[in-house]
């Protein structure tokens, strides 16, 4: 009976010393177990992003490149405030006007945002054109910076009669901006 209680004793011994190590690793495993569902969630969500940028990406690629080149126009990613300045001349010529002054101001306003706000995408050129001519030409003009293909945005308008000389002549001045994407 000696021996059977020594090998009982022994036996649960064994069983108390791989408990005593077996238990941090089992609450290991416990943990690595939430671990990797944690990771599979996350695995799921980054194929999501995978799949939505595919779709996205094919369909900008189903965009047709004039459209693109369009838009570019409209929205461009840089100021281009030489292209700008031509355009406007461009216009001014074509209404029958004479360009006085173009001033560009290289820097739209800047604003400080909070740091919980997203940082916009988006920044303001704005400039000030002087022209001279007819009420006529000048609504031609106006009509013509409208369907300019180039977003613009008039702030201010105003004229004077005393500086062109003439009846029929006027001097505009018009204060406006235009956006460009960052």
């Amino acid at each position: 009976m000696g021996r059977n209680f020594l090998g009982l004793v022994l036996i649960v011994a064994a069983a108390g010393v791989s408990a005593f190590w077996a238990y941090p690793l089992w609450l290991e495993v416990g943990e690595l177990g939430g671990t990797k569902e944690e990771l599979t969630r996350t695995v799921n969500q980054v194929k999501d992003l995978a799949r939505r940028r595919d779709d996205l990406l094919a369909s900008y690629n189903s965009i047709p490149r004039q459209d693109l080149e369009s838009l570019e126009e409209f929205f461009p990613s840089s100021p281009e405030a030489g292209l700008l300045l031509v355009n406007l001349e461009s216009l001014a010529r074509g209404s029958g006007l004479l360009l006085k002054t173009i001033a560009v101001s290289e820097g739209g306003e800047l604003q400080v945002q909070p740091a919980d706000q997203p940082q916009e995408k988006v920044s303001s050129l704005p400039f000030q054109i002087s022209v001279s001519g007819s009420y006529a030409a000048f609504r031609s003009f106006l009509a013509a910076l409208e369907s300019s293909r180039r977003l613009i945005e008039l702030d201010q308008i105003s004229f004077d009669s005393g500086k062109a000389g003439t009846k029929e002549s006027y001097e505009f001045t018009i204060q406006a901006h235009t956006y460009w994407r960052k």
